[in-house]
């Protein structure tokens, strides 16, 4: 009930000292128009700050058993609410919002009015100064002092309205935060009981009791468990056993099964195959033979043709190497008669001079050197029979050409 009291005592004020500046002082009535805008601006805020906390005051008055969720409980507050009193529900410590523009408002409206204070002052000595010095009497002096002195009205009239504006918006907050404290400490008994699931505390409390329980749990249980898993695992190994004894008598069937499958499998390839081969090599022997046949024909026929062809070059060939090896041997033969013909002489000739010398007494001279000629001239020297200058062949015989040596040469001694 203090709080609407309040609002409408500032409102009053303000809109009295405004009701006083209407019929001709302008500058007056714009401050004091600003002064009720800027209080008007705080009231409105200070209306949502206590709307905020009248809702969270019916949400704590309302919770008697703990909700399922905390974000469904804080979905009706206010905005500006949800995330501090949610903190403040996990276990922080944190302050709920307050109003932000208020208190300055409040310290501005006082600074308003001291403005239209000294604007009015200002006023109030120009128009004095002014009517001092222009006045010669004191009637004139009285009627030129009135403007002067409606300044000192604007003076205080505006410092009136900006104080009584500043006072009332001040207490209005006040009201208004101690109202939220209350609403806090409701808050934070709620917390403490009905809430008190969604704290960390709480949440660290269940979390060691259900450690302990379990800790307890396990001491009692754990020889049985114990016990109960030492059996399982010698059951599980005497099924283990059993089944690898069942798996290699169910391997070795099927691997002797498989073999007999295997083996009659190979026989029937075999004689598949066989028969199949069999038959399609009598088919293919049948297709092909014409063809094999008409094939060795044309080779013979060119083969017989070949021979002919080659034996006819092979016969022109002999008969000309045979033409060329006649005529090389007899040059051959006809050369080396030359040749030996002129040696013969020479030696011939040696001999005769080297008797001659001996016959004279003197030593030839180069006896040694015609060693060769002497003995060639006595293998031409008479015997009892004349002999032939003979020249072996590769035969071993002595080829002869018209009864004459084989250089054409006549026996020696003859």
């Amino acid at each position: 009930m203090l709080y609407p009291t309040t609002f409408t005592a500032g409102l009053a004020a303000v809109a009295w000292v405004g009701v006083g500046y209407v019929p001709g002082n302008p500058l007056a009535l714009t401050l004091v128009l600003m002064i009720c805008a800027f209080y008007l601006m705080g009231a409105l805020e200070l209306h949502h700050f206590r709307q905020a906390h009248t809702g969270l005051a019916q949400a704590v008055s309302t919770t008697s058993e703990p909700p399922a969720t905390l974000q469904a409980w804080l979905a009706q507050l206010h905005p500006s609410l949800q995330d501090n009193v949610r903190l403040r529900a996990q276990g922080e410590r944190v302050a709920l919002a307050g109003p932000t523009l208020t208190p300055y408002l409040v310290g501005l409206l006082v600074l308003l009015g001291m403005l239209g204070t000294f604007l009015g002052m200002v006023l109030t000595l120009q128009g004095t100064g002014a009517a001092l010095d222009n006045a010669s009497d004191v009637e004139a002096i009285r009627s030129t002092l009135a403007a002067p002195v409606r300044g000192l009205g604007l003076a205080f009239g505006t410092s009136v309205a900006g104080v009584a504006a500043s006072a009332t918006l001040g207490l209005m907050s006040t009201l208004a935060r101690q109202e939220r404290q209350r609403v806090a400490q409701q808050l934070d008994t709620c917390l403490a009981t009905t809430l008190r699931r969604f704290s960390r505390a709480h949440q660290r409390e269940e979390t060691l009791r259900l450690l302990t329980m379990q800790t307890d749990l396990m001491t009692g249980t754990l020889p049985t468990l114990a016990t109960r898993l030492q059996d399982l695992a010698t059951q599980m190994a005497q099924d283990g056993h059993a089944l690898h004894e069942r798996l290699l008598a169910g391997q070795a069937q099927f691997h002797g099964q498989t073999q007999q499958a295997y083996a009659a499998l190979a026989e029937s390839v075999d004689r598949s195959l066989k028969s199949s081969l069999g038959e399609g090599a009598r088919l293919a022997g049948a297709a092909i033979q014409p063809a094999v046949q008409h094939t060795l024909a044309g080779l013979a026929r060119e083969a017989s043709a070949l021979h002919q062809a080659l034996g006819g070059v092979a016969q022109e060939q002999l008969h000309a190497v045979t033409t060329r090896l006649e005529s090389s041997t007899t040059a051959l033969l006809l050369g080396v008669a030359s040749h030996l013909d002129t040696h013969t002489r020479q030696a011939t000739e040696a001999w005769d001079r080297a008797l001659q010398q001996q016959r004279q007494g003197q030593r030839p001279e180069t006896f040694e050197d015609d060693g060769e000629a002497r003995d060639q001239s006595r293998a031409r020297q008479p015997s009892g029979k004349g002999q032939l200058l003979v020249l072996d062949g590769p035969s071993g015989h002595s080829p002869s050409f018209g009864g004459r040596g084989v250089f054409g040469a006549a026996p020696i001694g003859e």
